[in-house]
């Protein structure tokens, strides 16, 4: 059988909104000799061609691998939809692997097998996806180089000294695990703005304008400072104050979300008519401040990995705010996490749970078909047997077989 001679390596395939993963990505590939086709390197090559006809060639036969980076965006956007679909029907032909899949989050491409294996960028770096890359095609033995500037970086809080118009939470009156480092009102809203932070404030005041109202969106910036990676399960607010000139429906405006990766909406209509009530128990003049400790979560459709000390940005957006309209409110934000690992504890493999109120399930980590050990599976929040494919819920009870028994439960010390 003649050898291939691929004028590419390997070509990237991704929606607009993931570039930066792809160009990590890329530069490590060339930094260890591979060939890579990225369209913003060869726009004067593209410039006037029919790209129907110039991007079919480099997926249909110019290219040996096709690593695709699949989000909703990439699944949803039309522009991306030559390029998948000369991909998948070379994979189609092809009798080795072709299309090297890389999730971003629960989407999936229809027409790829689900048996296809892919990498998880919710659970290893661009970094590690661009070095897996390269042992891919250079040979698991390669020594991979990774670029200057390339290298993941910790950051630190910031302070609101350092940082401008951004603003680091202080300490929440929650105990969580998640640094809240660069705080600001997204850009889309008008009439809101941060107060600087003094000594009559504990947690961060924002305040309206007068005469117009808008949902406020918050541009967020959060890292993880546990030594191991989380699973967020929800994010929302710790209200502490609000002040108001009337707490009544008023007129106003929503303002569009931030255009980020993810935006997450948190309806807050329920919290709004609490805190009215409070207000009227507490005979509260229409002109007062009412002190309350109240917790508002949304909880994610699509629970985000996060690594230890990597920034995680993101857009919350307090959606229905105009319905009940504080001109004044203090609030710390807040995010739960929960997660599943497999740990030794007295000598035995126990598989331990903790949800995002901090309730831990601990159950046996041998799976009773023929002992071996179970997996967490973030995305289904169910203990996986890797050798039979036996399954079992957060509790330890059987989902699919072969298995036929549950896993024991263990008691631990939290």
């Amino acid at each position: 059988m003649s050898q291939v001679n691929y004028e590419y390596d390997v070509a990237l395939s991704f929606a607009g909104g993931d570039r930066e993963v792809a160009r990590v990505i890329a530069s490590i590939a060339q930094a260890n000799g591979l060939r890579v086709f990225l369209d913003e390197h060869h726009l004067w090559e593209s410039w006037g061609k029919n790209l129907n006809e110039y991007l079919g060639e480099i997926y249909d036969r110019k290219s040996q691998f096709c690593l695709i980076l699949i989000s909703k965006e990439y699944c949803e956007k039309a522009y991306t939809n030559l390029e998948r679909r000369r991909a998948l029907d070379r994979a189609l032909e092809s009798k080795v692997e072709y299309i090297l899949p890389v999730r971003l989050d629960d989407s999936w491409l229809d027409g790829l097998p689900r048996a296809t294996s892919y990498l998880d960028l919710r659970e290893m770096s661009s970094i590690e996806v661009g070095s897996s890359l390269v042992r891919k095609i250079r040979g698991a033995a390669m020594q991979v180089v990774v670029p200057d500037g390339t290298q993941d970086m910790k950051i630190n809080p910031l302070s609101a000294a350092e940082s401008g118009p951004f603003m680091a939470q202080p300490s929440s009156q929650l105990s969580q695990s998640i640094d809240f480092v660069v705080i600001d009102i997204a850009a889309e809203c008008k009439a809101w703005k941060l107060r600087e932070q003094n000594e009559e404030i504990n947690g961060l005041f924002f305040q309206g304008g007068v005469g117009w109202y808008e949902d406020p969106i918050f541009d967020i910036t959060m890292i993880s400072r546990v030594e191991r990676a989380v699973l967020l399960t929800a994010v929302g607010i710790q209200v502490v104050r609000v002040r108001n000139h009337e707490m009544m429906p008023m007129g106003g405006g929503g303002a569009e979300p931030l255009n980020l990766h993810r935006t997450y909406k948190l309806p807050l209509p329920d919290l709004w008519r609490a805190l009215a009530e409070k207000q009227r128990q507490l005979g509260v003049g229409q002109y007062g401040a009412v002190d309350i400790d109240e917790h508002a979560l949304c909880r994610l459709p699509d629970p985000i990995l996060i690594e230890s000390f990597r920034p995680y940005r993101f857009a919350l957006h307090l959606f229905n705010y105009v319905e009940f309209c504080p001109t004044d409110v203090e609030l710390f934000f807040c995010a739960k996490t929960d997660q599943g690992e497999v740990l030794t504890y007295q000598g035995e493999k126990v598989a331990v749970y903790k949800d995002a109120s901090g309730t831990v399930i601990a159950v046996s980590a041998v799976c009773p078909h023929q002992g071996c050990l179970v997996k967490w599976n973030r995305s289904d929040k169910t203990w996986d047997c890797p050798c039979h494919r036996s399954r079992f819920d957060k509790e330890g009870k059987v989902i699919n077989g072969p298995a036929v028994t549950n896993l024991p439960k263990i008691e631990i010390d939290n």
